[in-house]
C-alpha cells in the first residue's frame, strides 16, 4: 500500500509522500503525530499525514463510511496506507488530510481562548457540528473524539468550526476525563466501549462550555479531582462554574450535560434547539445527598456513587465496612433509600456460602449495586459492559490483570449489572452471549487460544502482535507470509516461525484452518513437532493462494530450524538424500516442497519399517554370536559331550549289527 522512497519521507499509494522530517506537531492527535504531506501532482493542496502507533488498534473498519461523508465541517481524509516509518524503524499506518486553514481552536486543554457570543456560538459551532453528527448517525457510528483541541477552524471570516478526526485510536481512548461522562471516566480508556450517540452530545457539552468561557472547564485539575467534582456537584455545575452564561446558553449545556444519559439531549434535541426552539431550563437534579456523610479510607461521602467510586479504588479496605453493618447503617439512616438498602442486601446475601466468603465478590457486587450505570468493577480492572473487547488490546498480555478480568467473568458480574439496570436493554443478550464466548476463550491453554485468541477474535482492527515480525504491520493473513519472508531476510536470530500470537491471528483471520493444526506446537516430549507444525500451518496459507508465491528467504529459515528433525531418520543414506531434497526445496521457496522432503509420511514409515527390520536382524545375530562365543569357552566339555554321543551312536549301532548276525546265524542253523 505505501513505499519507502528515501531516508527522510515515505510514499503513500503513489500519490502523497509523507516527510518525515518535517513535522507539524499543532495537528499531532493522541499517539498519532503529525507530519507534512506533498501531493505528487498538485503542489498546491495543504496536506498533513497523521502516523499512528503501530501497537494499537485503529478505526479501519470504519475509514470507508466515514470517508465518504461530504461535510466541510469534517476533517476529510484523503487517503491512508501502511508504510516503513523512518523514525520508528516499523511499518505503521499513516492517514493523510486536507489541513484546516486556521489551525486549532484550543491549541491545548491549558490554552485560554477569546470567549464567543452566544449567536457565533450557534450558527459557526453548534449548527456545523450538529450537520457531521447526523452524517455519522446515518452511517450509524459515534464519533468518540469531540474535545476542545480536537476543533479546528475553517478559513471563513466568520470562523466555523471544522470536526477533527476520530480514527486514529479506538473510541474514547484518548479522550480527556472532563470531555468524558462519569461513567467513561471510572472505566479505563480501553475500556469505554464503541459509544453512542450520548457520549458525542456530552463532549460536546464540554467544548460549548469552553467555547464560551474561553478556557476548557476543569483546567488545572487533575483526573481524579475531576471524577470527584462531578460526582459530588454534577457535570453540569463543574462545566459552567465560574462562567456568566445567558439562560438561553445554560438551557443547552445542561441538556447536553445531563449525567442521566436517558434524560440527557439527543441530536434531534440539539438541532431543535440551535434552530431557535427553546424551553424552560433544565434542572438537573444534583445526586441524593446524605444528611451525613460515609467515613471511608480517610473521605467524606455523600452519595451512593461517591462510595461505589471510593470502594473501587480501595478495593481492600472496603469488604470491612460492608461486612461490619457499617454501610447498611449509613444507607438506611442517613441516606433513607428503601431500594438501595435491599439492592445493597441482595448483592451480599444473593450468593452461595463459598461465595460469600469471597470478599472481592461481595464488594464487587456491592459496588455494582449503588452505582449501577457505573462500569464493572473488580480489583484493578474497571470496563463498561460494551468495552471488554478494547480492555483486551490495553493490557499488553499483563498476566496479572488477565487473570483478574478471568475471575471478573467466572464471577458473573456482567448479568449481576444486568439486573441491576433501570431499563432493559435488547442488545444485552448478544453482549452476555459474546462475553461468555470471551469467558471460555481465556480459560483455554492451548497455543491458538486464550489471551491472544481473545485479543484477535473480538478486536477485527488489532494487528498482529508477534515478536516475529514486530516491524511488519498486520492486519490481514494475507500479509503473514510477505511479512514472514521480510523477518527472516532481516533476522539472524529467529528461533520459531510460530508463536501464540501468530497462532491466534491465523486461527481468527485465516479460514483454512480446520482447528487441530496447532495441537502438535504444545508437544513437549518430541522436540521436533512444533516447528514442523508450525511450518505446515504456513504451508497451508501458502498453498491457499493462488497463484502460490515463493518465498525464499522464508524457506531457507525453515530450513534451518526443522533441519535437525531429520534426525527422526535411523538410515544414513536416507538422511543424505532428505538432506539434498531440502537443499532443493530451500532455494524454491515452497514450503510444501520442504515438507515433503522433511516430513514425508511414507518416508518416514518405510525407514520406521527398515529400522524395526534392522533392529530385529541385529538381535537375532547378537544371539548367534553370544552362542559360539559360549561354545569357543566350553570346548572340552562340548568334545567329551560329543564323544560320548558318537560312542553310544556307534556302540548302539555296532550292538545292532551283532543283534542283526545273531538272528542271521540263528534262522540259518534252524533251516
Amino acid at each position: 500500500m505505501a513505499d519507502s522512497k528515501n531516508s527522510t519521507q515515505v510514499t503513500i499509494n503513489d500519490r502523497f509522500d509523507v516527510i518525515a522530517d518535517e513535522p507539524l506537531p499543532e495537528f499531532d492527535c493522541g499517539s498519532a503525530l503529525a507530519y507534512r504531506v506533498r501531493h505528487h501532482r498538485d503542489s498546491s493542496l495543504s496536506l498533513f499525514g497523521l502516523v499512528c502507533d503501530p501497537r494499537l488498534p485503529i478505526r479501519l473498519d470504519k475509514f470507508s463510511a466515514i470517508s465518504r461523508i461530504e461535510s466541510p465541517y469534517l476533517m476529510r481524509l484523503n487517503d491512508w496506507g501502511i508504510a516503513d516509518w523512518p523514525l520508528s524503524n516499523a511499518q505503521c499506518p499513516i492517514l493523510v488530510f486536507e489541513r484546516p486553514p486556521r489551525g486549532k481552536l484550543f491549541g491545548s486543554l491549558d490554552q485560554e481562548v477569546e470567549p464567543r457570543h452566544e449567536d457565533s456560538v450557534i450558527q459557526h459551532v453548534v449548527q456545523p457540528i450538529y450537520d457531521v453528527l447526523r452524517e455519522f448517525r446515518e452511517i450509524g457510528v459515534a464519533h468518540r473524539n469531540i474535545r476542545p483541541d480536537n476543533i479546528f477552524i475553517d478559513g471563513a471570516a466568520e470562523g466555523n468550526m471544522i470536526l477533527g478526526q476520530c480514527l486514529t485510536s479506538s473510541p474514547g481512548f484518548e479522550q480527556p476525563f472532563i470531555c468524558e461522562t462519569i461513567e467513561s471516566c471510572m472505566s479505563a480508556p480501553s475500556g469505554r466501549g464503541p459509544g453512542v450517540e450520548s457520549d458525542d452530545m456530552y463532549s460536546l457539552g464540554v467544548v460549548l462550555a469552553a467555547i464560551i468561557t474561553g478556557e476548557v472547564p476543569g483546567a488545572g485539575m487533575s483526573d481524579q479531582e475531576i471524577l470527584e467534582a462531578k460526582l459530588s456537584a454534577g457535570s453540569a455545575a463543574l462545566m459552567t462554574r465560574g462562567g456568566r452564561i445567558s439562560l438561553s446558553m445554560m438551557e443547552g449545556l445542561r441538556g447536553l450535560l445531563n449525567d442521566d444519559a436517558d434524560e440527557r439531549w439527543t441530536l434531534d434535541d440539539l438541532g431543535q434547539w440551535a434552530n431557535g426552539k427553546r424551553g424552560s431550563p433544565i434542572q438537573n437534579a444534583p445526586p441524593l445527598r446524605a444528611s451525613r456523610a460515609f467515613e471511608f479510607a480517610g473521605l467524606n461521602l455523600f452519595n451512593c456513587r461517591e462510595v461505589a467510586n471510593a470502594m473501587a479504588k480501595n478495593w481492600s479496605q472496603a469488604a470491612a465496612v460492608i461486612h461490619d453493618g457499617s454501610l447498611d447503617g449509613w444507607l438506611r439512616r442517613a441516606l433513607g433509600v428503601s431500594n438501595m438498602v435491599e439492592a445493597v442486601g441482595i448483592a451480599k446475601t444473593d450468593l452461595t456460602p463459598n461465595e460469600l466468603e469471597n470478599d472481592d465478590i461481595v464488594v464487587g457486587r456491592v459496588c455494582i449495586a449503588l452505582d449501577p450505570t457505573a462500569p464493572i468493577r473488580f480489583r484493578d480492572l474497571s470496563v463498561t459492559v460494551d468495552g471488554f473487547e478494547g480492555l483486551l488490546s490495553g493490557l499488553d498480555g499483563d498476566r496479572s490483570i488477565l487473570g483478574q478480568l478471568s475471575q471478573m467473568l467466572g464471577f458473573n458480574f456482567v448479568n449481576f449489572w444486568i439486573e441491576n439496570q433501570s431499563t432493559s436493554r435488547t442488545d444485552l443478550v448478544e453482549r452476555v452471549r459474546t462475553l461468555n464466548q470471551l469467558r471460555d476463550i481465556l480459560r483455554r491453554v492451548a497455543i491458538g487460544e486464550g489471551y491472544e485468541r481473545a485479543l484477535y477474535e473480538l478486536n477485527p482492527n488489532m494487528p498482529c502482535l508477534s515478536p516475529i515480525i514486530d516491524r511488519e504491520y498486520v492486519i490481514d493473513a494475507a500479509q503473514v507470509l510477505p511479512a514472514l519472508e521480510h523477518a527472516a531476510a532481516r533476522r539472524t536470530d529467529l528461533r520459531a516461525l510460530m508463536d501464540r500470537h501468530l497462532a491466534a491471528f491465523l486461527s481468527t483471520r485465516f479460514g483454512g484452518l480446520r482447528g487441530g493444526e496447532f495441537r502438535n506446537m504444545d508437544n513437549e516430549v518430541d522436540p521436533y513437532l512444533p516447528l514442523l507444525a508450525g511450518v505446515r500451518v504456513l504451508d497451508l496459507l501458502q498453498s491457499s493462494t493462488q497463484p502460490v508465491h515463493a518465498y525464499p528467504e522464508l524457506c531457507k529459515c525453515a530450513t534451518r530450524l526443522i533441519g535437525p528433525s531429520i534426525k527422526r531418520f535411523h538410515s544414513r543414506v536416507t538422511r543424505k538424500r532428505v538432506e539434498e531434497e531440502m537443499q532443493r526445496a530451500e532455494k524454491s521457496g515452497i514450503l510444501a516442497e520442504l515438507l515433503d522432503a522433511i516430513d514425508n509420511p511414507v518416508n518416514l514409515s518405510n525407514d520406521a519399517r527398515d529400522y524395526d527390520y534392522a533392529v530385529l536382524e541385529y538381535g537375532q545375530t547378537i544371539q548367534r554370536l553370544r552362542q559360539l562365543d559360549m561354545d569357543r569357552q566350553n570346548r572340552s566339555l562340548i568334545a567329551r559331550n560329543l564323544g560320548a554321543q558318537v560312542s553310544s551312536v556307534i556302540s548302539g549301532f555296532l550292538m545292532t549289527i551283532v543283534s542283526i548276525l545273531i538272528v542271521i546265524y540263528y534262522f540259518l542253523i534252524k533251516s
